[in-house]
């Protein structure tokens, strides 16, 4: 099975790669003005010692040779720089590992938002090209094996990939979750039990998810604020709604043949509320995954297996993932396929 997937596999590329944008959109001196600027913002607005002290780290450490530059949807950029060797993450790695700095930014190039890249490698050197992570988010392939984790400015672990031979083999996500009081969420509370969700995923097409408890953490002790539990973890959905509620019809394709001869599209539904007084403008409450579909040559038939949706990091984030079987119809050969896709709220909300 594993052999007919890494036959299978670059087709499911195919997709992606047709669908990645032009780079080198801005030169690397204007990008690396805007970013330090803005990061010397942070730290001027910052009192905590501790933090101007860890931004300031990020400043110097920015390296602009070898700077990746490209647009990752309609509405965003993707900018990336490797940090040197001095720069030490308040979340220790004792592996080899390169660290990298991720900013978003929208059509007009304003900053958004940032966090931190970190690539370990599975066998190879972690001197890997910034471009890595644009293609991450662009072909959802990195094109080299190894654990990409992705921090907050501070360190913070958010989530993580693994991937093998091209393949995406592991995920870790860290959700927060209210204390409960007799089955009923208590939304007044001001700490949340933090755990830590490691998927794995197989060659037939199946996945397993361990679950492990990290500890609970109060607003009032977290860093910075733009990382803090009270903004990704209990931002979306709670409280009033003062915003205005919208929906939209989201699609992306699962797998793909040689110059999209067939395809397999996965459609959702997000729903969401623009709301000018949140840190983001908003946030994301649902996604609702409504079919998925075979087009083109009839070569195979599609049958669904299993879709996973979910909000992540307090309404900014929705997650899609599709598994299924393509059936070949003169054979009866059976190949699993299977896609996922994160969209962020800047890119969805209208």
């Amino acid at each position: 099975m594993k052999k007919i997937l890494l036959l299978f596999s670059p087709l499911f590329l195919l997709f992606f790669i047709s669908c990645q944008k032009e780079k080198k959109v801005t030169s690397e001196t204007e990008m690396a003005i805007k970013t330090k600027s803005w990061l010397q913002s942070i730290i001027a607005r910052n009192e905590k010692p501790e933090i101007k002290n860890m931004i300031e780290q990020i400043l110097t450490g920015i390296q602009t040779d070898g700077m990746a530059d490209a647009r990752v949807n309609d509405q965003e950029y993707l900018t990336v720089f490797s940090l040197s060797g001095d720069y030490k993450s308040t979340l220790k790695e004792n592996k080899p590992h390169k660290t990298f700095l991720l900013i978003l930014s929208d059509n007009n190039r304003k900053l958004i938002s940032a966090k931190l890249g970190r690539f370990i490698p599975d066998k190879s050197s972690p001197d890997i090209p910034a471009s890595s992570f644009i293609d991450f988010y662009n072909k959802q392939s990195p094109g080299y094996d190894g654990k990409y984790s992705f921090l907050s400015l501070t360190g913070r672990y958010l989530y993580d990939f693994t991937f093998e031979e091209g393949n995406r083999t592991q995920s870790g996500l860290v959700k927060g979750e209210l204390p409960n009081n007799n089955g009923l969420r208590v939304e007044t509370q001001t700490c949340t039990f933090w755990y830590l969700e490691i998927t794995y995923f197989y060659s037939d097409g199946t996945r397993t998810t361990t679950r492990q408890y990290l500890g609970s953490y109060c607003y009032d002790d977290c860093i910075p604020e733009s990382a803090c539990p009270k903004v990704l973890d209990g931002g979306g959905g709670g409280g009033t709604n003062t915003g205005t509620s919208f929906t939209v019809p989201k699609q992306y394709t699962i797998v793909s043949g040689i110059n999209n001869s067939w395809f397999v599209v996965s459609y959702e539904k997000i729903e969401g509320v623009r709301d000018p007084s949140k840190p983001f403008g908003g946030y994301l409450t649902t996604i609702t995954h409504q079919t998925s579909n075979y087009y083109g040559v009839a070569t195979y038939t599609w049958r669904e297996v299993t879709n996973t949706t979910s909000i992540t990091n307090g309404g900014l984030i929705a997650n899609s993932e599709t598994n299924g079987e393509l059936t070949d119809v003169n054979y009866g050969t059976k190949i699993p396929g299977s896609g996922f896709k994160v969209w962020t709220f800047t890119q969805v909300a209208p």
